[in-house]
């Protein structure tokens, strides 16, 4: 049993395929790791640019007024490029959300324009959740993912931020879910 519950939100949140009946506990990203390796790649490529730049213009010195033009228009374009894709990545990566309820677990994937997933699991009916955390780096970092089991579903959850701390809320909320569950069904079969 976990001591430490997520503190509740002051206000509501709405999102989609929320029930009525829901009560929001708390929600997250995955972690930020997840966009290193696409800044990285934008460093490099920026860095790639402004050195060409600095090597067509200053030590080769293009005389050539449309040449040097064509050559700026290039390489403004391919940074532009480069930059939309991280943009985008980075986009990606904040509206990919888990909200948990006292009764759903809740996964929403957008992109800007493409997808739009929704995948919801009953809190109640997790057979088993498993957390893995393998490597140095995730161990250090405090990520990793989560795999809850129900009977006819799998939902996996990769770089889940303070992974500890998320598995035993969601155990906990689990067990008071079963517990509620219990009781309504005792209720209405007396």
């Amino acid at each position: 049993m976990v001591n430490d519950v997520p503190p509740k939100a002051e206000e509501e949140l709405h999102f989609q395929g929320r029930d009525v009946h829901e009560q929001f506990q708390f929600y997250f990203r995955q972690h930020w790791i997840r966009l290193v390796k696409p800044l990285l790649i934008t460093l490099f490529w920026s860095v790639a640019i402004a050195t060409a730049c600095f090597i067509i213009f200053v030590q080769l010195g293009v005389r050539d007024w449309q040449s040097r033009h064509g050559l700026l228009i290039a390489l403004f374009a391919i940074f532009a490029i480069i930059h939309l894709g991280f943009l985008m990545r980075f986009y990606t990566y904040f509206l990919y959300i888990i909200v948990i309820t006292d009764r759903r677990v809740h996964r929403i994937k957008k992109t800007l324009f493409s997808v739009d997933d929704h995948q919801t699991i009953d809190i109640w009916t997790f057979q088993d959740i498993h957390k893995w955390q393998h490597g140095i780096i995730q161990n250090l970092l405090g990520f990793g993912s989560l795999i809850l089991e129900a009977q006819d579903t799998v939902l996996k959850i990769h770089f889940v931020p303070r992974i500890a701390k998320i598995y035993g809320y969601i155990s906990h909320l689990r067990e008071i879910a079963r517990e509620k569950m219990t009781r309504e069904r005792s209720i209405s079969g007396a």
